[in-house]
């Protein structure tokens, strides 16, 4: 009996797959102590096979399952990914290859790629497949590859070699609008009137436009990778570096003329004032400034030649305005009122009030042509002849005649200036006038029905030194009666539809402030031409005086 286990039991050893099975339903007879130690060597071996097998199914399933998750990927991502060959032939290709290009990928892979290539970035590629060749990888290599429409679409590839396999793995992404925002954001920088330099989170010079090139004196790519200090001068670099910091840290928008203007260096190392604006833009990566420099050096110039002009003109205004009466005289039966508002600092229109002989009073109204300073010296010169003149003649046509032969003598060829002198005598309730080419006078009755125009009938004065003035032309006046003089400013006034304020418009005001006091109508008529131009700057000055007779 013992020697029938020893036969089956070599026959087992002889039959390793089928001892295995036989060996666990073989019952162990102690009492064969060399046949009992086989037996429990093979029962182990079969066990530790068993859990090898076992654990070789598990790896060999899990695989299955990591290519079939890798497959998954492989065909699902949006990124393009592919297998060449250093052939010049693609071996694998995901379907974002069709979708980013059209072509169905059996084309893609029947033809060696170049194909596909923008001629004119063939010669680089060639140049990347050869260093991939050589081992070395490929990171951000960009190139155009046509789509099946005959456009060409920019790709970024990253791609690493197996030379031993002959293999490429790479990985594309199509940037075509990121290339077209970023040509199209690079002619908005070179169109840009303003420097402009993009710096990274350390300071680094990464981008500048043409007009910072000409504004610090750098040629081409001079400033890129050089550090944003070399733009400021030695003694403010480090506190420059500071800001730089705390910007970096705590990033936000500082508009221009947020801040006072700052010193900058050009490259050969002469300094400009500039304005800053300071905005931060961030990627996925990195932290960038986006800096608008402009210099401000001639800007502040001027502006400091315009603060000291300013302030001229504003004192010869103030001597001007000291000129104009305050009020009118006091007389009874009569309220006289006048109101002049320069279109600039200075003014061309002129009016005054002067005690004539017989208890009259003199009443002029003039306007240079032009205005500003020029205009408003001769402003001036005109007043203080006239107050001369008048003085020695008691005629109105003395006393322009003579004021026209010392302004002929005095004034550019270039200048003229329209006057109307009126003489207003109380006791005769009479207004004896000459109009030298200025706006007729209007005169109203006191239901505001038009009386008379006091028209011109002379030239201007500045024009001619031997002009000869006619006598005077006198109107009555009668209670309730309105007279109103005005200059062109007034009448020639434009809306922004360049419609002018006109006689009309004047008229209908007077008619509805007639009632109120002389110096309320003459405000409101200039009010009314600043309305009438919309609040816009005037073009010209306007100037009125009122003189109402009043009701007995």
């Amino acid at each position: 009996m013992a020697a029938d286990r020893q036969r089956r039991s070599a026959s087992l050893a002889c039959d390793e797959p089928n001892a295995m099975s036989a060996m666990r339903d073989t019952p162990i007879d102690a009492t064969d102590g060399l046949c009992a130690d086989t037996t429990v060597a093979l029962h182990r071996r079969v066990e530790r096979l068993e859990a090898e097998a076992a654990a070789l199914r598990r790896t060999l399933e899990a695989g299955a399952r990591n290519e079939a998750e890798l497959q998954r990927l492989f065909t699902l991502s949006l990124e393009m990914l592919c297998i060449a060959g250093l052939d010049g032939y693609f071996k694998r290709l995901n379907p974002a290859f069709e979708q980013t290009l059209g072509y169905p990928l059996a084309e893609l892979m029947a033809r060696p790629f170049l194909d596909f290539v923008h001629p004119d970035d063939r010669e680089k590629t060639r140049a990347e497949i050869h260093r991939l060749s050589e081992g070395v990888a490929t990171v951000r290599f960009m190139n155009r590859y046509r789509h099946k429409d005959g456009e060409y679409r920019w790709l970024l590839w990253t791609a690493v070699p197996r030379v031993e396999e002959g293999l490429i793995y790479a990985s594309a992404s199509d940037v075509t609008e990121q290339r077209r925002t970023e040509q199209w954001l690079r002619a908005a920088l070179e169109f840009a009137p303003d420097a402009i330099v993009i710096t990274d989170r350390d300071g680094r010079i990464v981008l500048v436009n043409e007009q910072a090139e000409k504004i610090f004196g750098y040629q081409g790519d001079e400033l890129l990778g050089q550090s944003i200090e070399v733009l400021v001068p030695d003694r403010l670099r480090e506190v420059h570096a500071a800001h730089r910091a705390r910007f970096a840290q705590w990033p936000s928008v500082r508009g221009m003329g947020a801040r006072p203007d700052l010193p900058a260096r050009r490259k050969d190392g002469a300094e400009f004032l500039a304005e800053i604006s300071l905005g931060p833009i961030r990627t996925e990566s990195d932290l960038f400034a986006f800096t608008v420099i402009r210099d401000v050096t001639e800007r502040r110039r001027m502006e400091n030649a315009l603060r000291d002009k300013e302030a001229q003109l504003t004192a010869a205004r103030r001597i001007q305005q000291h000129f104009l009466p305050r009020a009118a005289p006091l007389i009874p039966g009569y309220d006289i009122a006048g109101a002049s508002h320069p279109a600039e600092f200075t003014a061309g229109d002129y009016f005054d009030y002067i005690p004539m002989d017989g208890a009259s009073l003199g009443i002029v109204i003039a306007d240079v042509a032009g205005h500003g300073f020029g205009p408003a010296l001769l402003t001036v010169a005109l007043r203080s002849h006239l107050r001369s003149l008048i003085a020695h003649h008691d005629k109105l046509e003395e006393i322009l005649g003579d004021a026209n032969q010392l302004l002929c003598a005095e004034m550019e060829e270039e200048y003229f200036i329209t006057v109307l002198m009126g003489q207003l005598a109380p006791r005769d309730h009479a207004f004896r006038y000459i109009n030298a080419g200025h706006p007729g006078g209007l005169l109203l009755d006191g239901q505001g029905r038009l009386k008379a125009r006091l028209e011109s009938r002379a030239l201007p004065l500045g024009i001619l030194p031997e002009l000869e003035f006619a006598p005077a032309l006198s109107v009555a006046l009668a209670p309730g009666d309105l007279l109103l003089l005005v200059t062109d400013g007034v009448l020639e006034a434009r809306s922004n539809a360049a419609d002018p304020f006109g006689e009309e418009r004047t008229l209908r005001l007077v008619r509805a402030f007639r009632h109120r006091p002389a110096a309320d109508i003459a405000e409101a008529l200039c009010s009314e031409v600043r309305n009438f131009s919309e609040n816009h700057k005037i073009l010209d000055d306007v100037t009125a005086v009122v003189v109402k007779v009043e009701n007995e």
